[in-house]
């Protein structure tokens, strides 16, 4: 029996939202990577991620809110320190590299310099509380939680989809497929202006396949929510293209078949599930 359409991420929680980074725990963030109170704002955040479900949050969540109460103005993915190198966010491949890169430049220059990977604290503080709050249907308190991160990765699929996820409980829908259609078009993956944005941008995996297919979905599904049934189908099927065989993608496909045939629409649930890919 169908109970409802799912929008959302297959459990366990850290997997799901994809903040679990191999090598990224507190126990190996080099110093370089911040004062004491990143890392303090790193270790609230690891003890977070050992729940399991959004729920469970719930103690934790004023913690994590305080994490963002400290989050800079600016936190660029690569951020030049003296003569270290911090690279935040960046998938393990190209991380490496873009540490190659970085070193090669340096001593093209004849300078010493030195390269960390860091965690992505303060976006990823956001992300999970924004997670917490839309599964408590709080899209409000989810949105000032999302936006502090928002600020900092604007194009970061997981923070666009989630926020996404507000502004549909929020019944804001043209907002969220603005703010999809802004994403697609290509957007700057962070607020970095230490001359090393170019390189950051053929880097980065904002554009990914994966990323990509996933926003396509997101939108699409709005555009079903307002019974823009042709626009929807044509993402549905754009995201096919790139990630063959998505489940959520292929039930939303007969799902609009089914609405053009005269079924009745089927309830939005929003929640983590264990089911197809989101």
């Amino acid at each position: 029996m169908v109970l409802g359409r799912y929008i959302r991420r297959a459990a366990p929680l850290a997997v799901a939202v994809g903040l679990v980074c191999p090598g990224l725990a507190l126990a190996n963030m080099p110093a370089t990577c911040g004062d004491a109170q990143a890392r303090n704002d790193q270790k609230i955040l690891d003890s977070a991620l050992e729940y399991k479900a959004p729920a469970a949050l719930a103690t934790m969540v004023p913690a994590l809110e305080e994490v963002l109460s400290h989050a800079p103005a600016s936190y660029p993915q690569i951020e030049q320190v003296g003569k270290v190198y911090r690279i935040r966010g960046i998938a393990d491949d190209k991380a490496s590299s873009l540490t190659l890169m970085l070193m090669v430049t340096a001593a093209s220059e004849h300078r010493s310099a030195q390269a960390v990977r860091c965690p992505d604290t303060y976006p990823n503080a956001a992300l999970l509380a924004g997670v917490y709050w839309n599964e408590v249907k709080a899209p409000e308190k989810a949105l000032a939680a999302l936006d502090r991160g928002y600020a900092l990765r604007p194009g970061d699929s997981k923070l666009v989809t989630e926020r996404g996820i507000s502004l549909l409980l929020l019944k804001r829908l043209e907002e969220a497929i603005a703010m999809y259609s802004t994403w697609l078009e290509g957007v700057s993956n962070s607020t970095n202006d230490s001359g090393l944005v170019t390189m950051l941008s053929e880097m980065t995996d904002k554009g990914a396949d994966r990323d990509r297919a996933r926003v396509l979905r997101a939108r699409a599904f709005s555009y079903v929510e307002l019974n823009k049934l042709d626009l929807a189908e044509a993402d549905y099927n754009a995201s096919l293209v790139l990630e063959p065989g998505n489940g959520r993608a292929l039930g939303e496909l007969n799902y609009i078949a089914g609405l053009r045939g005269g079924s009745a629409p089927t309830a939005v649930v929003i929640g983590t599930v264990k089911a197809p890919r989101d």
